[in-house]
């Protein structure tokens, strides 16, 4: 038998159509239309899709039955192990967010609400994407994991970690994609970073580009502070001063990365464009229509509200009537 599934080898997916069926060959798909679509084409397929999840709520999956006409014909309930696997003397206690100051009040109600011992620092001033670590580089530890806040990444953390355990000097992971233009791309020589090259126009420097996922090393920025001013990028300073002094190297992984910075590109992480993305515990009165849109946790929706291309924030309550759209919606 072969199943396919959402996800990358070792996901949950595939752990438990293994579990489910041990001798069943699995096949990797980006997205659930992809295993609808393999089960379509292909009578030796099967899909496997989870039904929901606490965390994240429902995916849709009653959509997609619709959609390709499918028939349901097993269940299982498969337990979810988590494990944190972090760089050796690491733990949960160093969780460092850098955030600017305009926002100081929602950052500090997420503190509040995370499980984790979170540190906030807050930019004062206009710093720019590496100007506060560069700033404040003699406090931090000698090696860190730095990721950018407005990407989800999906990766093996687990073989990076290893990676950069060993690692010289401050390492960058990369993908290959098929077009560079929109991203900061990575000009190799073997492993070694020669230069940082943000939104080329051509394939000149190749196309393998940063995934947004570093370890950097607090000795190579000191080495270069000295060269840098604040405001300082990531991508138009930093990274090309260590590449320029041969203190970046890049690790080439097998994921992917969507960029949620912007209303629409959140939508769509979560959507593709196919249906809502609704949490569990989401209540939605009578004749409201709900297109293309985020409904996170403890919201309320009113009556015949028309919602279209939104994002409702945690704990929101819409009253009855009101027309959204193209809106990141908070009321409580």
């Amino acid at each position: 038998m072969k199943i396919a599934y959402q996800g990358i080898p070792g996901s949950y997916s595939e752990s438990c159509a293994k579990q489910m069926y041990p001798d069943c060959e699995t096949i990797s798909c980006k997205t659930f239309d992809e295993c609808f679509e393999k089960a379509i084409q292909d009578n030796s397929v099967r899909s496997i899709i989870p039904e929901s999840n606490k965390t994240t709520g429902n995916i849709g999956v009653e959509y997609l039955i619709f959609k390709y006409r499918l028939n349901i014909y097993a269940e299982h309930f498969f337990p979810i192990k988590h494990n944190l696997l972090g760089i050796k003397g690491s733990n949960l206690d160093n969780i460092n967010l850098i955030c600017s100051i305009k926002h100081e009040s929602q950052w500090k109600e997420y503190q509040g609400n995370s499980k984790f011992n979170i540190k906030l620092h807050f930019e004062k001033e206009k710093l720019d994407t590496a100007g506060y670590i560069v700033q404040k580089i003699d406090n931090f530890e000698e090696k860190f994991i730095c990721m950018n806040g407005d990407l989800l990444i999906n990766m093996d953390f687990s073989l990076f970690l290893t990676e950069v355990d060993k690692a010289k000097n401050s390492t960058i992971c990369s993908i290959p994609v098929d077009d560079p233009s929109r991203y900061g791309v990575l000009d190799l020589d073997g492993s070694k970073i020669i230069n940082f090259v943000e939104k080329p126009q051509d394939l000149e420097y190749g196309n393998n580009i940063s995934l947004g996922v570093y370890c950097l090393f607090k000795e190579n920025i000191q080495k270069v502070k000295n060269e840098l001013q604040i405001p300082c990028s990531f991508e138009k300073a930093l990274f090309p001063e260590l590449a320029i002094n041969q203190l970046l190297d890049c690790y080439k992984v097998e994921g992917e990365m969507i960029d949620v910075g912007t209303r629409e590109s959140y939508i769509f992480a979560h959507t593709e464009n196919n249906t809502n993305w609704i949490a569990d515990g989401v209540v939605i009165g009578e004749n409201t229509k709900i297109e293309n849109s985020v409904i996170l946790g403890g919201s309320s929706i009113g009556d015949n509200v028309a919602m279209s291309n939104s994002i409702i924030c945690t704990n929101s309550n819409i009253e009855s009537n009101e027309v959204i759209d193209e809106e990141i919606y908070k009321k409580i």
